[in-house]
């Protein structure tokens, strides 16, 4: 899912709110190297990052971490393939 969307956009919103989520990575092919801020300037705590391409092997690559950190802290159970 990129994160230049509607639904995206507001998987955004509600993380921002959220004290244990850090985003650190906003795809979006058509506006890769655009601002958050500039498609959706309310999104403030995001504002400066900047839309990537999706990347498949990022993304594999992000996953593994997320996996890692899950099973470090007790989630093995949700460590199940992605």
């Amino acid at each position: 899912m990129g994160a230049s969307g509607y639904t995206g956009a507001e998987l955004m919103r509600l993380l921002a709110a959220h004290p244990e989520v850090e985003v650190t990575l906003a795809t979006a092919q058509a506006y890769a190297g655009k601002r958050v801020g500039e498609l959706y300037p309310h999104l403030r705590p995001y504002a400066e990052m900047t839309y990537r391409a999706f990347d498949p092997d990022e993304a594999v690559e992000l996953a593994e971490e997320c996996r890692r950190i899950m099973a470090q802290n007790g989630m093995q159970s949700l460590t199940g393939a992605v």
